[in-house]
């Protein structure tokens, strides 16, 4: 088992190397997309406008070119350069906006009520269906406090199994106001994507991070991995429509 742990580990350093600069161009190419959404809904706004001042006013002439006439501007996601399937992958959309209004995500998604925690859901859709299906998706960054995740599904063995990890993305502990441990606890839980109530922990985990000693868990040098078998998952019903849909539970303490 250690042996096996140990392997899981090392594919997914070397993994992790060759998705980085994949992960950075998504993020980009996420905003761009998000930034002819917001242009298309302006667009949309200055024609509802138009088309209201034309109904009340007798004067305008509908013949003229350009009075009542407003061009519908399509966002189509395969003309973006996205790489393929990217707009199959759902990840926190308030999350989204926030990190492209205030460029300070840390201070925003984390819970009025629950500061030092929080709950992720990442969903996966047409998988093994199609080619552009089998290839590693990363969600964006989300914070709580000084720490950073990233959660990632990718396949294996030819879309026979998955593999969903959350990756501690950044780390600084100043140990001069005496915050010198902190505790991250995950749960990974397969969620029903027809939202049928059921649910299946698929694991849980504790890592402990020592800011005086610097002394770290496995957890911190790579991630939190689970292998979820397709044919298991289907048998149970927990993946309608060749969906993946996965919940991450985190939360912080000092």
């Amino acid at each position: 088992m250690a042996s096996s742990d140990e392997e899981l580990r090392e594919q997914m350093q070397e993994m992790m190397k060759q998705q980085e600069e994949l992960f950075q161009k998504q993020l980009k190419l996420q905003q761009q997309f998000q930034h002819l959404q917001l242009q298309h809904q302006h667009q949309q706004q200055q024609h509802t406008e138009v088309t209201s001042t034309n109904n009340n006013n007798d004067k305008i002439d509908s013949t003229v070119p350009g009075n009542n006439t407003t061009e519908e501007v399509k966002v189509d996601p395969s003309n973006l350069g996205l790489p393929p399937a990217y707009d199959q992958l759902e990840t926190n959309q308030k999350y989204a906006q926030q990190l492209q209004q205030h460029h300070q995500p840390q201070q925003q998604i984390i819970s009025q009520h629950r500061p030092n925690s929080c709950s992720y859901y990442m969903r996966l859709r047409h998988m093994g269906e199609h080619p552009e299906g089998m290839y590693t998706t990363y969600s964006p960054e989300w914070y709580i406090g000084n720490l950073g995740f990233r959660a990632s599904l990718w396949p294996e063995n030819h879309g026979k199994s998955y593999c969903a990890a959350l990756h501690l993305s950044y780390f600084s502990m100043d140990t001069t106001v005496g915050f010198s441990k902190t505790t991250v606890k995950c749960k990974v839980t397969l969620m029903d994507p027809k939202g049928r109530q059921s649910d299946c922990l698929l694991a849980e985990r504790d890592a402990v991070f020592d800011g005086n000693r610097q002394i770290v868990d496995e957890w911190a040098r790579g991630c939190i991995m689970v292998r979820i078998k397709m044919k298991d998952i289907k048998e149970r019903g927990m993946c309608s429509d060749y969906t993946l849909l996965i919940r991450y539970d985190v939360s912080v303490s000092v």
